[in-house]
């Protein structure tokens, strides 16, 4: 619970319009009752607004997507009356932070499983660096002191959760607007300079791979498992890179296999352009067929889906075993399609929650979304879609979990597709096919 400061202190502030045209500048005079600590709130707002140099308020420009007013009232703690709100934005920009942590984690590791990554995003959590984003638009250095005390973090990483959440309600495509806001601001810089996850020998491989033009999807990690032992190779098409077998762990062979892989594609011993897909030794599972499209294709319209990769939907349904008795590598499985689908999933489902139940409160409606997204309820909704209809891999008895896992998936697997407008699509998805569910979930 936020505590309000009393005194009650009110302040009328002079802004400047922004205009294209730099002779015609209106000053806008605005009244905001302060709760936060007055000259913190002040100072904060100074130095977002004005960059921190009173001296040249004229002369600053406002490029915040919001408007003076909004930045004003996200940079304050709020009162009985805009309470709400206030939380409203704060909550969203909470959840769409994350988000956006979780994107940055996949464009910069695409090959690492769901659980390290789902660690990093804890750690980063636990580490304050929200702060340190709000820091960056708003130095607290260049703040002035309060009773000897300088900004909080805590106070930094609430208007950070306000103001993205402010930038999302307060524009026509909000989504679109934030994600190319923390682009323009932020970017991979979310991240503070020395974190780093460590790299395998297959992220290398497929980094060098991706610097040579090769496509990665024609790279095929297999593992099987007969006479108590791991046998494993990786292909280039029908091209042997490497291979080995021994032990009962396999994660030891496949770095093997990576690195051996890896020196034949720095040393250019191997002509790749030589490489064909004729009489492949192996299944590549990775690669959808035409018939298997054609599946994908019919699936998509019965769920009112658009997707212009369907290598990223044919991916929802790789896990575990395939067919012929191998097993894909982690990167290859719907995993990482499922990491970012966790976030997604909630975002779009707190969102749907907020607009159509005006009148409940923020408990209701996050006890509502953590309903909503359990596996037990996934489930249900991955069955009702006939997932398990879809998938390319042996006969075995479908879980619960697997159904749920698949439909976090298949939610990733929209965003990543969509770009730009990809929460957008997920969020459609989501309101068409099970607005009823959502909003009439049972919150325990």
């Amino acid at each position: 619970m936020i505590k309000t400061i009393n005194p009650i202190k009110q302040q009328t502030y002079y802004i400047y319009k922004s205009s294209n045209n730099k002779n015609d500048r209106t000053l806008i005079a605005y009244k905001k009752t302060q709760l936060l600590d007055y000259n913190s709130a002040t100072a904060l707002k100074n130095q977002i607004l004005f960059k921190g140099n009173l001296v040249n308020q004229q002369k600053s420009k406002y490029d915040f997507p919001i408007s003076p007013q909004t930045l004003d009232f996200v940079l304050s703690i709020p009162n009985e009356q805009n309470y709400d709100k206030h939380l409203k934005y704060a909550k969203t920009g909470s959840k769409f932070f994350e988000l956006y942590l979780r994107y940055i984690l996949h464009k910069k590791y695409p090959l690492k499983d769901e659980g390290e990554l789902t660690c990093a995003i804890s750690s980063y959590f636990k580490s304050g660096d929200k702060a340190r984003i709000m820091n960056d638009l708003a130095p607290s250095k260049s703040l002035p002191k309060v009773q000897s005390k300088p900004i909080t973090r805590t106070l930094q990483a609430d208007c950070l959760n306000a103001l993205l959440g402010a930038i999302i309600y307060e524009n026509d495509d909000g989504f679109k607007t934030a994600f190319k806001f923390l682009d323009e601001k932020v970017g991979e810089n979310v991240f503070p300079k020395d974190f780093k996850i460590n790299i395998s020998a297959i992220d290398e491989l497929e980094q060098e791979a991706r610097n040579k033009g090769l496509s990665w999807q024609d790279f095929y990690q297999e593992t099987r498992y007969f006479n108590d032992q791991w046998h494993y190779r990786i292909h280039y098409k029908n091209i042997i890179l490497s291979q080995a077998h021994g032990g009962k762990h396999n994660h030891e062979l496949r770095e093997l296999c990576a690195k051996e892989a890896l020196e034949k594609l720095k040393s250019g011993e191997v002509d790749f352009e030589s490489a064909n897909e004729d009489n492949l030794i192996y299944t590549n599972y990775k690669k959808p067929t035409p018939f298997r499209i054609k599946k994908l294709e019919e699936f998509c319209q019965k769920w009112g889906l658009e997707f212009s990769d369907f290598n990223l939907l044919h991916k929802v349904f790789l896990y575990g075993e395939m067919q012929d008795c191998s097993a894909l590598a982690h990167s290859d499985t719907y995993q990482i399609l499922e990491f970012i689908g966790d976030s997604v999933l909630g975002f779009c489902t707190h969102e749907i929650l907020q607009n159509n139940l005006t009148n409940t409160t923020r408990d209701e409606i996050c006890s509502k979304r953590h309903a909503f997204v359990k596996n037990k309820n996934l489930a249900i909704l991955g069955r009702k879609m006939q997932l398990d209809n879809y998938t390319m891999n042996r006969n075995e008895k479908r879980s619960d979990k697997r159904n749920a896992d698949m439909f976090e998936a298949l939610i990733g697997a929209i965003f990543l597709d969509g770009g730009i407008d990809g929460i957008n699509n997920v969020y459609k998805f989501l309101n068409d096919n099970f607005r009823d569910e959502i909003i009439n979930i049972e919150a325990k």
